[in-house]
């Protein structure tokens, strides 16, 4: 972190790094008034704090292409990276801040879709592997999106300006714009796992040369064969029909593969189905491969029905990459859908209540680079929980030793460094320094008093 705020000035490097450890370690709401309680700054003039978000000097940015480029690194013989994108939606209260609609709520029940208002955020997460096969995301870009043109805007805007507005508030070019930014930096190939929503051409046909996608098909994408090659006159971009992804999995005639890969913390034996080359017009004349994987069956207690989840299609974008890789990439992206969970329910992303307009893009994306900074820290210092984490377990899980250290664990341990000194003050009057004993204890740069008592108001 140090090193991505060096090229800064000094005042805004430690600013920002201040408020950094100030958003993990800050309890209550994660607001920017909290951020600041936090470092017992309530009473202080806090202009400064704000402007550093709406002028511009603090740009995440600056963290993420530290974290990317240290994470990248860990693994230099890997053939290529593996990226995670998805979009999801911050709620908010104000209905006068800048890029907040209404938005269609994922958590509404199926009989009645519901709606909330807030902001539509796009991300992409580095997937790390790790030692026991599965792997951790780490955040690399994060941006709330553009609202949509209204419609008398629509018709106050000229043609041009109009394309460009649509553009912008599109998540699929928004995510290609996102990968075109990434692409330079990793110095490598790189594989996109999407979901279905950006399973169009808008966004697998204007991909980087370097980077492929994974992503989730529908069951009735239509698919071709190859052309034939012709001797004369226009050449062909797709050839016969091919079975369609559902008609493809019930064939009897085609044989299952067995596979194993990692999911929801052990090993799992997958039955895939594949088909290729084939053609769609979600790439045009880009060849691609059909994965199909057959629906896993699960017990929602011991002894009870077996029941069984939805098949899943997947479109391979790059068919010299092998099918277990491909399977374990995109079963990997599950990680990016935790880190959106970490930071709404720990961090607070989206609490903070900022009116500019580039205090509204550039404050959460700083509270997400901070997070990203912190689990690539503990990343870092080595892939055991318990080579990093130091506090004791609760009784009732001394019996489970997990895997990884979770974000809250990670939280708590950074909370005990900084605040261990101000709870258990240390003295050292058995031993003499050769200094005078009146010389005053090292102040916490965490006071705990604004840190605990001032939180919450």
């Amino acid at each position: 972190m140090n090193h991505a705020l060096s090229s800064l000035p000094a005042a805004t490097a430690q600013r920002g790094a201040a408020h950094a450890q100030a958003m993990l370690l800050g309890l209550g709401r994660h607001t920017l008034s909290g951020c600041l309680t936090s470092q017992s700054r309530q009473h202080l003039d806090w202009t400064a704090d704000y402007r550093a978000y709406s002028s511009g000097r603090l740009d995440a940015d600056r963290l993420f292409e530290a974290v990317l480029e240290q994470a990248a690194a860990v693994h230099p013989d890997a053939a290529r990276l593996w990226l995670a994108l998805d979009d999801s939606t911050l709620r908010k209260s104000g209905r006068r801040v800048p890029r907040t609609a209404w938005r269609r709520d994922p958590l509404s029940p199926p009989f009645g879709v519901n709606f909330q208002w807030g902001h539509r955020v796009l991300q992409a997460s580095l997937l790390c592997p790790q030692p026991q096969g599965g792997a951790r995301g780490l955040p690399v870009a994060f941006e709330v999106l553009l609202n949509r043109p209204s419609k008398q805007q629509q018709c106050c805007l000229p043609p041009a300006a109009l394309k460009e507005a649509l553009q912008q508030a599109n998540v699929n070019h928004a995510a290609v714009a996102q990968l075109n930014r990434l692409a330079p930096k990793m110095a490598r190939p790189a594989v996109a796992a999407v979901d279905g929503r950006f399973a169009n051409k808008h966004f697998l046909r204007q991909l980087p040369p370097q980077v492929s996608a994974v992503a989730r098909l529908r069951k009735d994408a239509v698919l071709y064969q190859r052309p034939a090659p012709s001797g004369s006159g226009r050449p062909r971009l797709y050839g016969a029909l091919a079975a369609r992804p559902e008609q493809f999995r019930s064939d009897e005639s085609q044989p299952w593969q067995l596979m194993t890969a990692y999911a929801a913390g052990k090993r799992h034996d997958f039955k895939i189905k594949t088909q290729g080359p084939l053609r769609s017009k979600l790439t045009g004349n880009l060849d691609g491969r059909l994965m199909v994987i057959a629906p896993l069956g699960y017990r929602l207690r011991a002894g009870g029905k077996l029941l069984y989840r939805q098949p899943a299609y997947l479109w391979i974008t790059d068919i010299k990459m092998s099918v277990p890789e491909a399977l374990q990439g995109y079963l990997w992206r599950w990680e990016v859908e935790v880190n959106f969970r970490d930071e709404k329910t720990l961090l607070g992303v989206g609490q903070p209540q900022v009116w500019h307009a580039q205090s509204v893009q550039r404050l959460p994306a700083w509270q997400v680079a901070s997070y990203s900074a912190m689990l690539w820290c503990a990343m870092s210092r080595g892939q055991s929980p318990g080579e990093f984490i130091t506090l004791p377990q609760p009784k009732w899980r001394r019996r489970i030793q997990p895997q990884r250290a979770s974000t809250q664990s990670l939280i708590n341990q950074l909370r005990y460094d900084a605040w261990a000194g101000a709870l258990r003050p240390q003295t050292f009057q058995g031993f003499w320094a050769g200094s005078s004993t009146d010389q005053s204890h090292p102040k916490s740069p965490n006071p705990l008093a604004g840190a605990l008592f001032l939180s919450q108001g």
